[in-house]
């Protein structure tokens, strides 16, 4: 019997089931088919947003539902703002308070919310097609950063999918290592099938863990701004005062820098290089995998 395709194939099987294992969820989930969005092109008027307060998440969550299904988008979205605010983290959530925001014509909220579910379920079919109805013009789902293209590719599977794929490679490495030392007495065959079945694991560990180690950097040392006014200037320095160097749209997601002397402004990148201040009220802060 030969060891080594069937160590390979146990290996393969375990990825192929990290892949495309529905990806987990935290809090609350919905109840029934995702509800699609036809963005509308006037937004009615926003009534004002029920609170959570007093109702458990689940009884809130599904109540923002049942809104949406009547079509009450605005008290949807209250039902689910509130939520948020309370710092409950699900990519169901966030899924839809990004439809009620489209639905409302927000599309710096939706943009919003929509990345934020993205990063907990980056190859969600309805997520995606909702996503590319709201973006501006050249964007893709996934924000961009100094990592380009490449970047890109590693946010289309979350942190935790990239780590236990380095951890089964790593495992699978471990095993075939030890299997060779222990057979380097059981002849010249066996030694060459686990030598070979060695370097390969071990490989495949440390190509994985390179992607790995991007998602992580992009999880926690990487921020983006989303902006929220329908044109967002930005200045050579932090004010009015300074001259202005462009403008963002309304659902940019304009990568964001380190800048901390005055908080009622925000050190960006614009699409074309050039760095510059908008005021921080424009836009919202997206920060990794997490919820602010």
């Amino acid at each position: 019997m030969r060891v080594q395709p069937l160590i390979l194939k146990a290996i393969l099987a375990a990825i192929c089931m990290v892949l495309f294992a529905p990806a987990p969820v935290l809090g609350v989930q919905t109840t029934g088919s995702a509800i699609a969005v036809e963005t509308t092109t006037t937004a009615p008027t926003v009534a004002t947003a029920p609170s959570a307060e007093g109702a458990t998440d689940q009884a809130a969550f599904d109540a923002g539902n049942a809104a949406y299904r009547q079509q009450d988008f605005p008290a949807a979205a209250g039902w689910y703002q509130a939520l948020i605010e309370e710092g409950l983290v699900s990519p169901h959530l966030f899924y839809n308070r990004g439809n009620t925001a489209a639905q409302l014509g927000s599309t710096g909220e939706a943009v919003l919310n929509y990345s934020r579910a993205f990063n907990w379920i980056p190859r969600d079919a309805d997520l995606r097609a909702n996503f590319a109805r709201v973006l501006p013009p050249g964007e893709h789902e996934a924000p961009p950063d100094f990592f380009g293209a490449p970047g890109r590719w590693v946010r289309f599977f979350t942190l935790g999918e990239w780590w236990t794929l380095f951890a089964i490679c790593y495992a699978a490495a471990g095993v075939c290592v030890a299997a060779w030392l222990w057979v380097r007495r059981g002849g010249a065959r066996g030694i060459a099938i686990w030598r070979r079945a060695a370097w390969i694991t071990v490989a495949m560990a440390l190509i994985v863990a390179i992607p790995a180690g991007v998602r992580r950097y992009q999880a926690h040392s990487i921020s983006h701004v989303v902006v929220l006014e329908k044109r967002a200037s930005v200045f050579s320095g932090p004010g009015d005062e300074f001259p202005q160097v462009g403008y963002a749209v309304e659902g940019s997601r304009l990568p964001r820098l380190q800048f901390e002397a005055d908080p009622a402004w925000t050190r960006v990148v614009l699409p074309d290089g050039l760095r510059g201040f908008m005021r921080t009220a424009d836009g919202a802060v997206l920060r990794g995998d997490a919820l602010k």
